[in-house]
């Protein structure tokens, strides 16, 4: 029993560190429109789900969480609106097919999650490794601001075939970068995450040198996160803030030591080199303003009218920048990019999913005995909910790196319900 632990918490730290620093690796494969991209953490999940399912067959147990029905009917919706799509209008199959499997995947990571984390220390190890992972990936993007070199430190070049896109953008682009990624939102969400987790850490760990550490994490991941140039993780990550601090019962010195904390993060940014974010207007209220009146005119508005053409079925998954009439490459709303793909039954299945995630999350917010459940749920609830908000001016839940993540935030909470259970068994 003690080895098969060992060996599930090892598996669980090998697929969060392969989120947290695995490149893109280019594979020469035709795919219309866009770059097939192989990540370690796609093989690594192959490899545990492959053994799991044979696991399967000798003892079939396995924790669907609530989150299964929700999921299944988003999914079955995609499913449907694709296929008529495909049948209909000239969707690629084997786009809609890669855009389909990567939600799919999601989710995997998620079961996966909750139910190889089965303890209490198993709980707490995961968490503190995200924390690590975090740390790791703050050291490289301060190396960068030093050395005023911006690029991933595992970067994997390819010689592509005529016709594949390249995408250059994904291998260099403004702002220090993760050690595996060089998307701008997928830094600032992956620290987004990481940011809130060490808050939660902050909030509800008792000791001074503790409280001390966390905080010190704190200041470095927002640093980081700031550093990364993404107005919409700043924000996601300031509506979490904001919402740990409404539903945490804090005592009022408390409340004035993590606004003190959060004054300091700001102050430290506006008095170091990165002070730059306000100069350059990405932050400033009429950089704000002139973006979405942008994004108004330029991209809602010329897809909400192709979308009242197939309100019900959908252009199909992966359709988006890839049908005539749908020119721009992200919609800048992911509502609105749900709305275009599945219709208005899968736009309506997609917030069921997001309430859902937030209600579970809620719940063992309010119920957990753990400290450790304390801590992850409430990150997840946060970070669900910033997310939520970010989702209004970007396609939040498409960049890789952040959604693994945040799947893996959902994963354990759901882990803790069960743990919690265990907990209220043995009393």
């Amino acid at each position: 029993m003690q080895t098969r632990s060992f060996e599930r918490r090892i598996a669980v730290l090998l697929l969060i560190a392969a989120m947290a620093f695995s490149p893109r690796i280019p594979i020469p494969i035709a795919v219309p429109g866009r770059r097939f991209d192989l990540r370690v953490q796609d093989i690594i999940l192959v490899a545990v789900l492959s053994f799991w399912l044979l696991y399967l067959f000798v003892r079939p147990r396995i924790y669907l969480t609530e989150l299964f029905t929700s999921f299944g009917i988003y999914t079955a919706i995609v499913v449907l609106t694709s296929a008529i799509a495909m049948m209909t209008l000239e969707l690629s199959s084997i786009r809609t097919v890669l855009y389909f499997s990567k939600e799919v995947e999601y989710f995997l990571v998620f079961l996966f999650v909750a139910n190889w984390i089965a303890s209490e220390p198993d709980l707490r190890l995961a968490s503190f490794f995200l924390l690590v992972t975090g740390s790791l990936n703050a050291v490289w993007i301060g190396l960068q601001i030093v050395t005023s070199q911006f690029r991933p430190l595992f970067l994997v070049r390819a010689e592509l075939p005529s016709g594949v896109p390249h995408y250059t953008n994904l291998l260099d682009s403004y702002g220090p970068h993760l050690m595996g990624e060089a998307s701008p939102l997928a830094t600032g969400g992956f620290f987004m995450l990481i940011t809130l987790l060490s808050m939660a850490f902050f909030v509800f760990s008792q000791g001074i040198y503790r409280r001390c550490l966390y905080g010190a994490l704190c200041v470095t991941f927002f640093a980081a996160l700031a550093a990364s140039f993404s107005r919409v993780a700043l924000l996601s990550t300031g509506i979490g803030i904001t919402l740990l601090f409404i539903l945490i019962n804090l005592k009022k010195k408390f409340k004035l030591i993590c606004l003190l904390l959060i004054v300091l993060t700001v102050a430290l940014l506006v008095a170091s080199d990165l002070g730059f974010l306000v100069a350059k207007g990405r932050v400033s209220l009429a950089g704000l303003e002139r973006r979405i009146v942008e994004q108004a005119q330029e991209i809602w508005q010329p897809l909400l009218h192709e979308v009242f053409d197939r309100i019900f079925l959908g252009y199909g998954k992966g359709s988006l920048g890839y049908l005539g009439a749908l020119k721009a490459t992200e919609a800048h709303n992911h509502y609105l990019r749900v709305l275009i793909e599945s219709g208005l039954l899968g736009l309506i299945a997609f917030l069921w999913l997001l309430v859902m995630i937030i209600f579970v999350s809620a719940r063992v917010l309010k119920k957990s005995q753990l400290r450790i459940s304390r801590i992850v749920s409430s990150a997840t609830l946060c970070a669900t909910a910033g997310l939520c908000v970010g989702a209004l001016f970007h396609d939040v839940f498409v960049p890789v790196t952040l959604n693994e993540n945040w799947w893996v935030l959902i994963g354990l909470t759901a882990a803790a319900h069960k743990i919690e259970n265990k907990v209220l068994q043995y009393e």
